[in-house]
């Protein structure tokens, strides 16, 4: 049973407090679906994965549009990230 100070979080669908939800004008009620927990954990995951940058390039003897795949994390710190866990 949800509290009036309540909130069920959509994620992991616990009943939690409104300041354990950020602030959000899109709601009804003002606060996220998810609570913070639930985005933080999120967040960690989703940036702990190596994003790719797709594009095309035309090769000079074929004339043909070839698939090139470019990592967007190439920076130093984010490859020692990657390599830590």
């Amino acid at each position: 049973m949800q509290n009036v100070n309540t909130k069920k979080c959509a994620e992991c669908g616990k009943a939690k407090f409104f300041r354990e939800f950020d602030k959000c004008k899109k709601n009804k009620d003002g606060y996220s679906v998810w609570c913070k927990e639930c985005k933080k954990e999120y967040r960690k995951i989703y940036s702990a994965k190596p994003k790719k940058k797709i594009s095309f390039k035309t090769c000079n003897s074929c004339k043909q549009n070839k698939l090139v795949l470019h990592s967007t994390n190439s920076s130093p710190l984010a490859e020692y990230q990657r390599t830590e866990n």
